[in-house]
């Protein structure tokens, strides 16, 4: 207990301590420029939204937030976010523009859950990183001009929050994989391994199975690790160049746009060069609200990703549970089929099918990969054909069939049953969905 202790009271003054360090403000230069170049991605989001918005799948307890009904205010948008983030680059009032590319980037995000990515949720917690932490103390436009190269000096715990939240998907994505099963055994990159070979290829490695080990255990030890590599005094070159090979990897197999360059760009804050880094000023005393905060700020980003635990179902088949977990490539579902049927009880007419409707390729792809909203998508064909009122003079029945990481496809629901009398609710359990065997 003692060194436990001792342990903890060593970590808080490290926290504590004033420094000199210009890291913050170059990462700030640098996230600024890939924060430019992908308003153009969030900018086609927008729009596609815009085209798709009769079967938005809205976040619960953010359904007020709604589209936009002129494709000029997306345009206006895109233009602000550019705005911002040149701001962000030379340093002019960062946090205001941060604070309102986040907000911005929020409003996307919470548009519809098909465009839902773990790697805009961490983009947004580094934007908000930015909101509270001063990163504008050196290398700004206003420096440039008065030719003033003063070294920033930053509280250790502002470079550690940010160091904190690059960690943050590694080591939660490799605490998802190590809890699952399917990832053990290799079947998820089995049944997804044409999404893989093209970075083996390239390396003209062609054997199936060095493939799906590999991959599947270099990427649970690499989360698992590579955060203490990073952090370590000794090791963390050693860490950074680890990553290299992993994020090209990703940039050439995945379609994940800006997000590899972004993570390979953040390896900086993890540099110990003198020039950069350490250069130990003072100690700080009136700094307790903030260490504690950070302190908070952990236990909630470890913990609430864990929420799957609690869950008797398989989230990876109900989709229940996955959005902020970290629980990145767990899930890869194979769709055989899938269809509906809106159907007037009184005269037994089909009002609607998966063919007379049209959802944007990610809204297809969240429908069938997560059958846990699938009320939702009842509730945007109700409201589309304006049947809110009576729902029960009709009935929804949907049929789908899939495949989850490798196993015989199976039908997701009851295709006899009726899901108009469902009542959807925040805290649904997921008992319509079958069990997947």
């Amino acid at each position: 207990m003692t060194n436990i202790l001792s342990s903890f009271l060593k970590i808080n003054k490290y926290f504590r301590t004033n420094i000199g360090s210009n890291i913050l403000s170059i990462y700030r230069i640098i996230f600024g420029i890939c924060m430019l170049i992908h308003s153009k991605s969030i900018y086609k989001i927008f729009l596609i939204i815009h085209k798709n918005k009769d079967f938005r799948f809205p976040f619960d307890f953010f359904e007020f937030i709604q589209p936009a009904n002129s494709l000029a205010v997306y345009s206006l948008l895109a233009f602000i976010l550019k705005i911002a983030a040149i701001s962000i680059i030379i340093g002019y009032r960062t946090r205001l523009f941060a604070f309102i590319y986040c907000m911005i980037y929020c409003y996307n995000l919470l548009l519809d859950m098909a465009f839902y990515n773990n790697h805009y949720y961490l983009i947004i917690l580094i934007l908000f990183a930015f909101i509270i932490i001063p990163t504008s103390n050196s290398l700004t436009l206003e420096h440039l001009i008065k030719k003033d190269n003063k070294t920033a000096i930053q509280l250790r715990i502002d470079v550690s929050v940010f160091r904190f939240l690059i960690i943050l998907p590694y080591f939660m994505g490799g605490i998802a994989k190590l809890t699952s099963i399917d990832w053990i055994t290799g079947s998820v990159i089995a049944s997804s391994i044409s999404e893989y070979s093209s970075f083996y290829n390239i390396l003209g490695i062609t054997n199936k199975q060095f493939i799906i080990y590999f991959t599947t255990y270099y990427g649970l030890i690499f989360d698992l690790g590579i955060g203490f590599l990073l952090l370590h005094k000794r090791f963390w070159c050693l860490g950074i160049i680890f990553t290299i090979p992993f994020h090209i990897a990703n940039s050439i197999n995945l379609n994940i746009g800006i997000f590899p360059y972004l993570m390979l760009c953040s390896n900086l804050l993890f540099v110990r060069i003198k020039k950069l880094d350490v250069q130990e000023l003072n100690f700080v005393s009136k700094c307790s609200f903030k260490v504690t905060s950070f302190y908070i700020f952990i236990l909630f980003h470890i913990l609430f990703p864990l929420r799957f635990f609690l869950l008797s179902e398989n989230a990876n088949w109900t989709g229940k549970a996955i959005t902020f977990s970290w629980r990145m490539k767990l899930n890869h579902v194979e769709t055989e089929s899938v269809n509906f049927k809106l159907i007037d009880k009184s005269n037994n007419n089909i009002i609607a099918t998966m063919d007379s409707i049209k959802l944007s390729n990610s809204q297809l792809k969240y429908l069938c990969t997560t059958p846990n909203d699938v009320l939702k998508f009842r509730n945007n064909l109700f409201r589309k054909y304006k049947l809110e009122k009576d729902t029960n003079k009709y009935i929804f029945q949907i049929y789908l069939k899939n495949s989850l990481n490798g196993r015989n496809f199976q039908w997701v629901f009851d295709t006899t049953k009726n899901f108009t009398a469902i009542k959807y609710t925040y805290f649904l359990k997921s008992d319509f969905i079958k069990k997947v065997k």
